[in-house]
């Protein structure tokens, strides 16, 4: 047996990474800005007061267009928060950062109301329950429950992807639109 040439083994331990890390990050629905970093999987919720009534060992993500001090009760018992407007000192950042809970805000390709949230392009819907998974170091958000996509199905769609990357693996509920 032959020993590996350092330089083609630094070179295949390399591709090997760059392949994980693709596969790990790809499929992203949407992307906003990172202000609490951390990844975490929850099912969606989009009321401060629906967060509130939720089993306690319920993980939650509370989406919602922008945080106000009366969403504290929903976001204190949240997993992670999304917010549809903002920047890095929004209330949403600043309370997320504080507590330690992954967040994204300034999500502008998502259009979110009280009853759900969809991408401004049409193709993804978020609903009440759904599994979403954000990247709060990323900015990134999934509508999956692993973001690795291993088993779900992919959007095969040519074009623009958000935060400029590839077509991925991701459990997007694609709307009937042809």
């Amino acid at each position: 047996m032959e020993r590996v040439d350092a330089e083609v083994g630094a070179t295949a331990r390399q591709a090997v990474l760059d392949a994980v890390t693709t596969q790990q990050r790809g499929g992203a629905i949407a992307c906003g800005l990172c202000a609490s970093p951390g990844r975490v999987t929850g099912k969606a919720v989009f009321s401060s007061d629906e967060a509130a009534d939720c089993d306690e060992n319920d993980e939650i993500v509370l989406i919602r267009p922008e945080t106000i001090p009366e969403d504290v009760p929903g976001m204190a018992v949240s997993v992670g928060i999304v917010t549809g407007t903002g920047g890095l000192v929004s209330h949403a950042a600043v309370v997320a950062r504080g507590w330690g809970l992954p967040t994204v805000v300034g999500v502008d390709a998502l259009i979110i109301g009280a009853g759900g949230a969809r991408t401004a392009d049409g193709r993804y819907t978020i609903t009440p329950g759904d599994l979403v998974t954000l990247d709060g170091t990323t900015g990134e958000i999934w509508l999956v429950g692993d973001p690795s996509g291993a088993g779900h199905a992919r959007d095969h769609r040519r074009g623009s992807r958000p935060c400029g990357r590839p077509a991925g693996a991701g459990r997007a509920r694609e709307l009937g639109r042809r």
